[in-house]
């Protein structure tokens, strides 16, 4: 009797963890949530070799880690996690800055297909979690952590990747 009450209490608690949210799962040895934290700046010289007519504006990305977004993940992005068995290893907030443009919202480090990979929302009409989207990311860890570099593709294989190098004198991480 009270193994069917264990049973019954785990999926309650199971059912609660994906409720409001997605449970985030924290792998020492997952080299991307290791690293990825930090500013990051496109390399012209590497991009260049990846993409055809390169645009060489100026393009950053800001990642800092905030445990808390993966229990503000809405129930539909949430149960979508769980559907499709995506784990979460790292969330926070994603800043990038394209030209001009700065834009700021919550992320999270998954995976799709294998391949590492970021969800990431923008506020629609008031609400944080109002447009997701995603891309593919390769991370390079270097003998030293300021020169690692971050590979940063589109949601989709096809799509050509570009390069950043960590920002020097910026935070290099965990």
């Amino acid at each position: 009797m009270w193994k069917v009450a264990v049973m019954c209490a785990w999926s309650v608690v199971s059912l609660q963890a994906w409720a409001g949210g997605v449970e985030l799962q924290t792998e020492k040895e997952n080299v991307v949530s290791g690293r990825l934290l930090g500013q990051w700046s496109v390399s012209e010289t590497l991009t260049s070799r990846l993409r055809k007519g390169a645009d060489s504006q100026r393009f950053s990305l800001t990642f800092t880690e905030d445990r808390q977004v993966a229990a503000k993940i809405p129930d539909a992005d949430a149960e979508r996690f769980r559907q499709n068995k995506w784990q979460v290893y790292l969330a926070g907030q994603m800043t990038f800055l394209a030209g001009e443009r700065v834009t700021k919202g919550p992320f999270v480090l998954s995976q799709v297909y294998g391949n590492p990979h970021v969800i990431f929302w923008l506020e629609k009409d008031g609400n944080e979690f109002g447009n997701g989207e995603s891309f593919n990311l390769m991370l390079v860890p270097a003998e030293e952590r300021a020169k690692d570099l971050l590979f940063v593709g589109g949601d989709h294989a096809s799509e050509p990747f570009m390069a950043l190098e960590r920002v020097p004198d910026s935070p290099e991480g965990k």
